[in-house]
């Protein structure tokens, strides 16, 4: 009897079906051990870094990663086996390559939104929270692309026409969408130059001058100082010529053209001009105040004064100030402001 046992037990050791078992079992509790590192050191270590992208990697990954291991363990065990269905050994690499799929998936969504949220703290704009949808759902549409296409060769299907068919339907899908992907590549730019952003003060190389008010991922809305909304699509405005007065910070120059009569005296109309400016609030001390006599005209000579104020916002408004003062000033001091005449002679007939 105990020798019959015993050829059973030696049977059984030699068996095929049950070095597969094994093999089986050891994923198995290989499944388990890393799963008790990951909940009793991984875990840990990953709290006492700076950053929380490991602690999120660590939580999610846990549970797809324990499943590829318990199925590439039974994938060996299945190669290990004499037997002639091949389909389930394709049948378990196809399920693992979809767990595959699903564990980047994750590490793709969990990268891609810590590293926009960082950015964000630095750089809040609206526009983001439209490009990480966009940018993650692009991400999962090639991943499963690229799935597909392996569990297509795993079961020895000839995926040459399918890669042919793909770019031709790409080729076709990218000339139909070339104005929305032209918008949307000009927005980024635009984000990562930082040429532009809300409430930025700009003038477009059309004429059409506001406030940034809105940066989205087709296009931006811009504000008139007329309360009219101008929406521009990005494709246009990254090709355009914008200035901005916002940047590089918010100092900006005025200019005030005025003109004074001939035979003034051009030192008095220098230092009446620069104390009338220096005598403004809001006036930036350097650069300082500058008048210059910039041409003769036909009727008065052409002065500049050039000034800075400290907030671009404040320019058009201490412009108009610059003038009225200016035109006071002139008259208190006696110095004449011209104005077009025309000599006509006369010729008497003798």
């Amino acid at each position: 009897m105990s020798l019959n046992i015993m050829s059973l037990i030696e049977i059984i050791v030699k068996s095929q079906y049950f070095h597969a078992a094994l093999i089986v079992l050891a994923s198995f509790f290989l499944a388990k051990f890393i799963t008790f590192i990951s909940k009793r050191y991984l875990k840990k270590w990953a709290a006492k870094t700076k950053t929380t992208l490991d602690e999120l990697i660590v939580d999610k990954l846990r549970p797809p990663f324990i499943h590829i291991i318990v199925l590439v363990g039974l994938q060996v065990a299945i190669s290990t086996l004499d037997i002639s269905y091949v389909w389930i050994e394709q049948l378990v690499r196809s399920i693992t390559a979809l767990f595959l799929l699903y564990a980047a998936i994750i590490v793709s969504d969990i990268i891609i939104n810590f590293l926009f949220d960082v950015y964000k703290q630095k750089n809040p704009t609206k526009m983001l929270d439209s490009l990480v949808p966009l940018l993650t759902k692009t991400v999962k549409v090639v991943l499963f692309i690229v799935a597909i296409i392996w569990i297509l060769s795993i079961w020895n299907v000839d995926i040459t026409p399918l890669l042919a068919g793909a770019g031709i339907a790409s080729f076709v899908i990218g000339f139909a969408m070339q104005s929305t992907l032209k918008n949307v590549f000009g927005g980024i730019s635009m984000i990562l130059e930082k040429s532009m952003e809300v409430g930025d003060r700009v003038t477009l190389e059309s004429g059409e001058m506001g406030i940034v008010s809105e940066i989205s991922i087709r296009s931006t809305k811009i504000t008139s100082f007329n309360n009219e909304l101008l929406t521009i699509p990005n494709g246009r405005l990254a090709d355009s010529l914008i200035t901005n007065y916002t940047k590089p910070d918010l100092n900006l120059r005025v200019v005030v053209d005025f003109s004074v009569v001939y035979g003034s005296d051009t030192d008095k109309v220098k230092e009446v001009a620069e104390d009338t400016i220096k005598s403004m609030s809001g006036i930036s001390e350097d650069p300082p105040v500058s008048a210059i006599m910039v041409s003769m005209a036909d009727s008065g000579l052409n002065w500049q004064v050039r000034f800075w104020v400290d907030n671009q916002g404040e320019a058009f408004d201490k412009k108009i100030e610059a003038i009225d003062n200016i035109y006071k000033a002139l008259n208190q001091s006696g110095i004449g402001i011209p104005f077009p005449t025309r000599t006509v002679h006369l010729k008497k007939d003798e």
